[in-house]
């Protein structure tokens, strides 16, 4: 539990930095970094679909959820719980993730209060300098980071409250099939627990985000104060697609329904079905052509986006050929395991070459612009980085 809560509170701050680092500019390593964490936090679902996934890769998605997502296959409470049963457990497990978002939200406003009293800036003072970062900022910028990471988390908790099966005439607990459904106990976890996560996190979060984006449209890509508390949520992407992040916390939601409540139409139905949806964001991405293309490098933003995809596709088709050949083809699963992990390290190793070539590159281009704007600080004219790629910085100097 100790390494689980030291690797939270690692991947915690590098979001929170990485956020505040951004500033007002939209660089081709912030998208490229959010595309990975979107991609991680997708394909690490994929070892809750009941396939014959083996040790190998059911390894190989601990590792990229533990990177991507603050759950319970990070943090297992399991080992130092004294519940007396299953049901007990679960409702536990419910209760600490029920209550974590709130906690964490707690911590980090008595954390950045602290700060900006050891710094001498007032939490609620209010703003002189637009373009500074106030520890309000920082406090925004944490929660929203927490709610990112740990959202497939809460859709997947909040679901599995609901999941039962029938067995006869009843319905049972699909984590302990002696706690019948909606009767007693479950009851009043469903009243107390269920109902306010699927109405507070699953439903309201993304549609709390997507009111606050439209009502301050106007001045999303504009505001340096929306652009770092919020940017998060739509920076990278063009102006008239600013909602995506949306459209991908659906496809975060509908991919962990399916595997919680896609039990119910077997594994064959249950993988066919997910492959479908994973062919319609296909569909969507290339339609909706989201990414903000500033500059050239910004074209291989999409590229990254379609591969990410397609590997995901070719993760759950590949579990459904392993599981559907059973386990007297032995040589079909090896051969399809070789190609899950060779795609999605291949994958994880492009997104690596990229984002250090981006991160490379605006360095150089941040050191350019700080001397072409030492030039001109005598006169009037004054120049924003977005307006300008490395090639048109080189070019006036």
């Amino acid at each position: 539990i100790g390494l689980g809560l030291l690797l939270i509170f690692c991947m915690l701050v590098y979001v929170v930095h990485m956020t505040l680092s951004e500033g007002e500019t939209v660089g081709v390593s912030q998208s490229v970094k959010k595309i990975m964490l979107n991609y991680l936090q997708v394909i690490a679902l994929a070892r809750s679909f009941p396939l014959r996934w083996n040790g190998v890769l059911r390894t190989l998605f601990e590792i990229q959820g533990a990177v991507s997502t603050l759950g319970d296959h990070i943090v297992n409470v399991d080992c130092v719980s004294a519940s007396q049963s299953a049901a007990e457990l679960f409702y536990g497990k419910q209760v600490m993730f029920a209550c974590a978002p709130l906690i964490t939200g707690c911590l980090s406003f008595v954390v950045w209060f602290v700060y900006g009293l050891f710094r001498g800036i007032p939490f609620f003072a209010k703003r002189t300098d637009r373009k500074a970062r106030t520890p309000k900022d920082k406090f925004i910028v944490t929660v929203t980071a927490v709610v990112f990471l740990m959202y497939p988390t809460m859709c997947g908790q909040a679901f599995s409250l609901f999941s039962c099966k029938v067995v006869g005439n009843q319905a049972y607990l699909q984590v302990d099939l002696e706690e019948p459904c909606y009767k007693a106990r479950h009851l009043l976890m469903v009243l107390l627990l269920g109902i306010p996560q699927l109405s507070f996190y699953v439903l309201g979060l993304p549609l709390l985000v997507l009111k606050f984006l439209k009502r301050n449209r106007s001045g999303l890509f504009k505001n340096p104060v929306v652009l770092t508390r919020w940017g998060l949520f739509f920076k990278g992407y063009r102006e008239n697609r600013y909602y995506w992040e949306i459209v991908i916390s659906a496809r975060k939601v509908c991919v962990v329904a399916l595997s919680v409540f896609g039990r119910e139409l077997g594994v064959g139905r249950q993988s066919l079905v997910a492959l479908l949806l994973l062919l319609a964001c296909v569909v969507l991405e290339v339609v909706g052509r989201p990414f903000r293309e500033a500059t050239k490098s910004h074209a291989v933003l999409k590229q990254l986006e379609l591969c990410a995809l397609i590997v995901e596709f070719g993760t759950l088709w590949s579990g459904l050929m392993i599981f559907q050949s059973g386990p007297k083809a032995e040589g079909v699963g090896i051969l399809l395991t070789i190609l899950v992990v060779a795609a999605n390290v291949g994958l994880m190793l492009w997104f690596l070459y990229v984002l250090g070539k981006a991160f490379v590159e605006e360095n150089k281009d941040s050191r350019l612009l700080q001397r072409l704007q030492t030039k001109m600080s005598f006169g009037k004219f004054s120049i924003g980085r977005r307006g300008f790629d490395s090639q048109g910085i080189r070019n006036v100097l």
